[in-house]
């Protein structure tokens, strides 16, 4: 009888207590009831791995715990959960989980737990999302309740106040327990962008801390500090041009996991122009028009004014950015960056006003202005044209110097081999050669190589807006295959950089000829009046102004840049006069000679060096910071030689005199010998006729292009005894290997 009196005592105690619990709170009137709850749900932070602990402890009305606490486990990789159906002292609850997750950012697993924590009301709900939102609430949901506010109530303020800070707050009706990453809809962005903010760039250690103290900021007055803002603000700035690779980091993942899930539009969940409200900023159908896309100034600028209709938020500059000049890039280019275009742009109201300073360069500048929406994408573009300036010059850059030291060394080592081994081959007993010389064929890839370069050059000039110095850096190359037709005959005409020789077949040589007699022609007007460089009058060290500094230039004829670059009059001259001649018409070669050698004077030295005032251009003499010398140190009979001369004023004088002799002006030919004579005594042993004594003179003194001559004169053959196949070299064979369209000489 006793026992069944105490066995009714504690069921009386434990109907009490439950009673207790169960009780309407005096300050609020809500009733605090135990019993059985369904609950179950997910945990993402990304979400949470399998195995990660969970558990539930019931709370009273001020949110302070009570009753016992329930445990579990997350079961998937998901982060899902489902308790079934447990005995709880109250329908308030804390939820509280551990656990390694995914990190949605970097797109890994993280390396250190996390603590996330959610309050809830579950007397009408079974399912509880455990998230981002949901823990830095929760302490503002407790304050709030601790004043006086129904869970309910504190719950609705807390989530608006946290969104607001976020920008986010047209998402406030959407609770975040009922928010999951995997869902696809407006709340999954928002809790991924708020969750990508917290996580950029720190550790797991770093984003504990920082949850806490957002948490406890919103708890004390539902705001961050300025502080905290400002690093939401940075953080969503470096995240700006990452939310594809975000959305793509949480697909991979949940394929992973065997799961489809959609992700939307990132972008339209940050507060990117700084007003409080993310998304605002955008149009989901853009459209801009603007009364003008291009501007057209002379060389001292000018002011236009463009109206923009658009219907979303645009600037000039991308968010978070300075504005810049967009401009050619010149620091790897071939001319010195001359000083920045001055462009000054406004919006007042929808009018853009531009207004351009002066163009200080002689150059066709462009500045580009793009319009902007907030993703920093270009929604549209004016082009501002400046007229190129004649009162400032040009200056090569450091690269562009380097790019001349190597086309001058090609075209000097490839000249050196055009004079001394053809002329050695010419003076033999022997006039036999073969495919397989090595000799030939390092001439042929100096020549091509100096093709390339100067081509690669013109290309670059033409893309900064020249039409005109183009052609006249051509004269190299109009040198080099005047030189390559006397030893190969017809050869591959190449004319563009990307337009390579291997997949040339042969042109004819008077194609070519007429392509670069059409481009020197042309180029003439832009070549410079002074002497030609590397000649005895001109500085062989200091070609140009060197101070590329703002690139600016006080006057376009002192100032010009390297002379190498802006190439002589006499050179064209020259280089026109050997095209002429090698087509046999004499009365133009005579002509261009004769323009070209007005300012240099014969001397009383044959010697090939830099002391001998009949030097013209000689390349190997010019100090491009040691890239391109490439001098020869020999005696060759009574010869002393420290260059190998493009061009020297005796050797240009005896094709004049063979020019005359061409046209039956066999006195003034060989008046122009007597006068050579004169200044040379050395050779008053020549004798002959004026033919025999061109030969002697050309052959006796080391003169380049000897070959040429003896091909013209007909001496190679009727006194040298040279075949006529002889007078033209093979085509290297390692070169027809390599391009299958070339056809070899006849005769080899």
């Amino acid at each position: 009888m006793k026992s069944k009196i105490n066995i009714l005592a504690i069921l009386v105690v434990l109907c009490t207590l439950c009673f207790a619990s169960c009780t309407e709170e005096p300050n609020t009137g809500i009733k605090v009831e135990c019993g059985k709850y369904k609950l179950s749900g997910k945990v993402e932070k990304g979400p949470f791995v399998r195995g990660s602990s969970i558990s539930v402890q019931p709370l009273n009305e001020t949110m302070s715990a009570i009753g016992t606490v329930f445990n579990g486990e997350i079961k998937d990789d998901a982060g899902s959960f489902n308790l079934g159906q447990i005995e709880l002292a109250s329908q308030f609850v804390r939820i509280a989980t551990d656990g390694y997750y995914f990190n949605e950012v970097n797109g890994n697993l993280s390396t250190g737990q996390l603590h996330l924590i959610a309050l809830a009301d579950i007397s009408d709900k079974s399912t509880v999302n455990i998230n981002i939102l949901t823990h830095l609430k929760s302490a503002r949901i407790q304050k709030l309740v601790e004043s006086g506010k129904s869970f309910a109530e504190a719950n609705r303020q807390a989530q608006k106040e946290l969104l607001t800070q976020f920008g986010l707050q047209a998402y406030e009706n959407q609770s975040a327990e009922t928010l999951s990453i995997a869902s696809g809809n407006d709340g999954a962005g928002v809790l991924i962008v708020v969750s990508s903010i917290i996580l950029n760039n720190r550790s797991d250690a770093e984003i504990t801390q920082y949850l806490s103290a957002l948490s406890q900021d919103l708890a004390d007055d539902g705001t961050f500090t300025e502080a905290n803002r400002q690093k939401i603000v940075e953080d969503g700035e470096f995240l700006r041009n990452e939310v594809e690779r975000i959305s793509s980091n949480i697909i991979s993942r949940y394929e992973e996991l065997g799961q489809t899930v959609s992700i939307p539009d990132l972008r339209y969940f940050f507060d990117w122009d700084g007003d409080g409200i993310a998304g605002n900023e955008l149009n989901s159908d853009p459209r801009i028009t603007l009364s003008q896309t291009e501007v057209n100034f002379g060389k001292d600028g000018g002011e236009a004014n463009i109206a923009i209709d658009a219907n979303f938020k645009y600037s000039l500059v991308p968010l978070g950015s300075s504005d810049v000049i967009i401009d050619s890039d010149y620091s790897e280019s071939f001319l010195c960056a001359p000083e920045p275009l001055s462009v000054e742009k406004s919006i007042n109201g929808n009018i853009l006003t531009i207004k351009g300073g002066v163009n200080k360069a002689n150059m066709k500048r462009s500045y580009t202005i793009n319009i902007y929406n907030v993703f920093d994408d270009v929604m549209a573009t004016i082009t501002v044209n400046f007229e190129a300036n004649p009162n400032y010059g040009l200056a090569l850059s450091e690269n562009g110097e380097k790019v001349m030291a190597v086309i001058m060394a090609k075209l000097t080592e490839a000249h050196r081999a055009y004079s001394t081994f053809l002329h050695e081959y010419c003076t033999a007993s022997s006039h036999h050669l073969e495919p397989y010389d090595s000799r030939l064929n390092k001439m042929f890839n100096d020549y091509y190589s100096v093709v390339s370069q100067v081509n690669n050059v013109s290309r670059y000039l033409y893309e900064a807006g020249f039409d005109d110095y183009p052609k006249l850096i051509q004269t190299y190359n109009a040198i080099a295959y005047a030189e390559m037709m006397e030893v190969w005959g017809d050869m591959p005409l190449v004319k563009y950089y990307d337009d390579p020789m291997e997949y040339h077949q042969r042109n004819g040589m008077n194609e070519i000829r007429n392509y670069f007699i059409s481009i020197l022609k042309e180029a003439l007007p832009f070549a410079s009046n002074d002497k030609a460089p590397g000649s005895n009058e001109s500085d062989s060290n200091i070609i140009f102004d060197t101070g590329c500094g703002n690139g600016s230039r006080s006057t376009a004829g002192s100032n010009l840049a390297n002379k190498l670059f802006f190439i002589s009059k006499d050179i064209l001259y020259l280089a026109l006069g050997d095209l002429y001649i090698q087509g046999e018409q004499y009365s133009e070669a005579y002509s261009n000679y004769d323009k070209a050698i007005k300012n240099y004077a014969m001397s009383n030295s044959i010697n090939f060096d830099r002391n001998n005032s009949e030097l013209i251009f000689s390349p190997d003499q010019i100090n491009l910071g040691g890239n391109s010398r490439s001098r020869v140190q020999s005696r060759i009979v009574n010869l002393t030689v420290t260059t190998w001369p493009l061009y020297f004023l005796s050797d240009i004088r005896l094709r004049m005199a063979e020019c005359q002799l061409k046209l039956s002006n066999t006195s003034i030919a060989q008046s122009i010998i007597n006068d050579i004579k004169g200044h040379h005594p050395e050779f008053n042993y020549v004798s002959g006729s004026t033919l025999e004594q061109i030969d002697l003179l050309h052959r006796d003194w080391y003169h380049p292009a000897y070959l040429a001559y003896l091909k013209r004169s007909g001496l190679g053959t009727l006194k040298y005894g040279f075949e006529n196949y002889q007078l033209i070299c093979p085509i290297p064979e390692q070169q027809i290997s390599l391009n299958p369209r070339l056809t070899q000489n006849p005769g080899y």
